[in-house]
């Protein structure tokens, strides 16, 4: 009697458990609001411990509607410009390609938005430094999208033949100071 007694509690406690995960992870997934926000921020810092959030972008990623590049510009002291591209797919082969596509992911897919706003002012001192010479300092940097809508799939255009990103916008402006030289 003991070991069915056991048994139920443990079904019972692992079905509370379960039903738990399911239904924060449901709420953890619709799109940021207030309500969402009250449900999910007090088991947020545990949940992200122990890295039960989840990310189905990997497994389906939204259909994007316009096909985009970010690039920076730093500007200097003495006006000059220097545009500076992150790193797109390498055509120069397979392994190029697997090695850089992390690095890419990042650059490409996730700086020019929003919800990686708290990493912008980073590459922007990354980059300065990059660039620093201390006869012609970084006065500024600038992190912009370009973009072409995507043409329709019955369009059957392919990859290299993808119409130019003649679309520009600003997304982040960051102003140097000599404590980001340090």
């Amino acid at each position: 009697m003991g070991e069915v007694l056991q048994n139920k509690y443990g079904r019972a406690l692992t079905s509370v458990v379960l039903v738990f995960y399911f239904l924060f992870l449901i709420a953890y997934l619709f799109p940021k609001n207030e309500a969402r926000n009250r449900l999910v921020e007090p088991f947020e810092v545990a949940w992200n411990y122990w890295r039960l959030d989840q990310y189905w972008a990997l497994f389906s990623p939204g259909i994007r509607n316009i096909n985009f590049h970010p690039t920076a510009v730093i500007r200097f002291e003495d006006g000059a410009e220097l545009a500076w591209q992150f790193p797109k797919n390498s055509k120069e082969g397979f392994l190029d390609e697997y090695r850089g596509e992390k690095w890419r992911k990042l650059c490409i897919d996730s700086m020019p938005w929003p919800d990686f706003k708290e990493y912008w002012p980073d590459i922007a001192r990354f980059l300065g430094k990059k660039y620093y010479d201390s006869s012609n300092k970084p006065v500024s940097f600038s992190l912009h999208l370009n973009w072409a809508d995507t043409p329709k799939p019955e369009a059957k255009v392919s990859r290299d033949n993808f119409p130019n990103h003649t679309k520009f916008y600003t997304i982040f402006v960051y102003r140097y100071t000599a404590r980001d030289f340090e």
